[in-house]
């Protein structure tokens, strides 16, 4: 049990480091950001470094949301199932 704590400890840390690194990259474009360069955060405004950066931060957002959908499912899922198991066990004792 404790093991599985510490893994889930040692996962939320390391996304939440990957966030903090992707979010201090993009501070090199907001730092060096000249209107010249075109309208904020778009695309033709950011070097190929800030795109690919932009890309991964954008993906590891959807990829944190659908992996806290999927534990979300996962867990309705299983609550339900208990649920069920203890009324079916009040019910035989009635």
């Amino acid at each position: 049990m404790i093991k599985r704590i510490l893994l889930v400890a040692l996962i939320i840390i390391i996304d939440l480091f990957l966030y903090l690194f992707l979010g201090l990259m993009m501070m090199n474009y907001e730092d060096f950001y000249t209107p010249e360069d075109g309208p904020w955060y778009s695309l033709s405004s950011m070097t190929t470094q800030e795109i690919l950066i932009w890309f991964a931060y954008q993906g590891w957002f959807v990829l944190n949301a659908i992996i806290l959908i999927f534990l979300t499912y996962k867990w309705i899922k299983k609550k339900r199932k208990t649920t069920a198991q203890s009324s079916r066990r009040l019910t035989t004792r009635l």
